[in-house]
């Protein structure tokens, strides 16, 4: 289970050359191309400093390097706490490694910040599911079971 990458939230509307690099890292990164879009998305972190960090952190957990992406991740929240990609990006770290409670942590922190995005609710129940939590589970995936 990857993640998917997002970008819906850039530090700043006016720069497309950098707008334009980190789409590009994100294509670069679903070829394999690790090398290229990681160089990519730091050229974007002139424009872009929290968005190109996430991305990092979410390049690493593209290439199964779970330590590396925790870390970057981490790094990224503690200087920008309210970016909530961050914490749904640990929470999905957390689940692949069996840490039901971690996961729980992190998507609990990014629905505080964020609770509209039913994304996380998703998160949310599949982790509840695979701890064997039904009812909570069933009150988290009920949109997504009508």
């Amino acid at each position: 289970m990857r993640s998917g990458a997002y970008v819906g939230h850039l530090d700043s509307p006016f720069d497309d050359f950098a707008d334009a690099r980190l789409r590009e890292g994100i294509a670069q990164a679903r070829r394999q191309d690790y090398a290229a879009a990681e160089a990519s998305f730091r050229e974007a972190g002139h424009s872009h400093p929290i968005v190109s960090k996430y991305l990092l952190g979410w390049l690493a957990e593209q290439q199964a390097d779970r330590p590396r992406a925790r870390k970057l991740l981490l790094a990224l929240l503690a200087e920008a706490p309210e970016y909530y990609q961050a914490y749904v990006l640990l929470g999905n770290l957390a689940l692949l490694d069996g840490e039901h409670a971690q996961a729980q942590t992190h998507y609990a922190r990014a629905l505080a910040l964020n609770p509209a995005d039913h994304g996380i609710r998703l998160s949310q129940g599949i982790a509840w599911l695979e701890q064997g939590l039904w009812d909570l589970a069933a009150d988290a995936l009920g949109m997504y079971l009508r």
